[in-house]
């Protein structure tokens, strides 16, 4: 897979929620698009951990995350069960799906980011649910 990425103006701008670096648990079962939204977050400001499968997921994440980003369709456990299951933890959990397939069942209250997408839109989604302030960063 070959990707354009292109930062543009975001290059040193820090996402901020609720006062502080916003923490992003990323789930892509694709490595390559794993990495790449990994890098384009991380240098957008972002703190991301990121893993390719839900059960690792589950056992990340902690109420410290501001976001989950997941891919609805992955091997063993699904996009929509993992965010049910970290709900069970977390009702207050804040998630964006992403996903290729037009016809998969998502809870209607759930942002769906179909692939592929530009890194204007993921960054538009993030700042859509986070409600986050974005500050330059100045030296």
């Amino acid at each position: 897979m070959v990707a354009k990425v292109s930062l543009d103006d975001y290059d040193f701008k820090k996402h901020k929620h609720n006062d502080k670096i916003a923490r992003i648990l990323l789930v892509e079962d694709d490595i390559e698009l794993n990495l790449i939204i990994k890098i384009i977050l991380g240098r957008l400001g972002f703190e991301v951990i990121s893993t390719s499968d839900g059960r690792t997921a589950l056992n990340l994440y902690n109420k410290s995350y501001d976001l989950v980003i997941t891919d609805i369709v992955m091997p063993e456990m699904g996009g929509v069960e993992l965010i049910q299951r970290l709900r069970d933890q977390n009702p207050e959990l804040r998630c964006i799906a992403i996903t290729g397939y037009t016809n998969q069942a998502v809870p209607e209250e759930i942002p769906v980011l179909n692939k592929p997408f530009s890194t204007t839109l993921l960054l538009q989604y993030i700042n859509e649910v986070l409600n986050i302030q974005t500050t330059i960063e100045t030296q």
